[in-house]
């Protein structure tokens, strides 16, 4: 018999309240490899692209770096970041719960997800297919949100 999979009724609030919202943002005529740079420099998987008067106008991850990597026989310092970035983003609101969340990932097999308040980026999620929950299940309980 298999176990239930326990639920995971935190919000998304909650778990950036505890890892920090801040976003790193690239321009879309920047190039591929100045996203590398940033990439790297932070240790991170993906970049918000900003579009203008600090709206989000896509979003850039490894895996698109990778695809254009194999696709493309130009340098990689001549291609810019508005002509490979993904423009249709999913997204989570604040008030979406983990499990939520990671229905969103799996079903639209992504890895990075940004969490929107509005035209305002709230954060950015990743890593929410499996390894969220599990993380906030080993969260020391002084860490984790008090659930009302």
């Amino acid at each position: 018999m298999f176990a239930s999979r326990r639920r995971c009724p935190v919000k998304l609030r909650e778990i950036l309240e505890i890892k920090g919202a801040h976003v790193h943002t690239i321009g879309p005529d920047r190039t591929i490899l100045d996203a590398v740079a940033l990439l790297v420099r932070h240790g991170i998987g993906a970049l918000l692209v900003r579009g203008p008067e600090r709206s989000v106008a896509g979003i850039i991850s490894e895996r698109d770096v990778l695809r254009v990597c194999r696709e493309q026989s130009r340098e990689l310092g001549t291609i810019r970041v508005g002509d490979v970035m993904t423009r249709d983003l999913v997204i989570c609101v604040p008030d979406d719960d983990v499990d939520y969340a990671m229905g969103i990932v799996t079903k639209n097999r992504v890895r990075h997800l940004p969490v929107m308040d509005g035209d305002r980026v709230a954060g950015m999620i990743s890593g929410v297919r499996e390894p969220l929950p599990a993380r906030v299940h080993r969260m020391p309980l002084a860490e984790l949100p008090q659930l009302g």
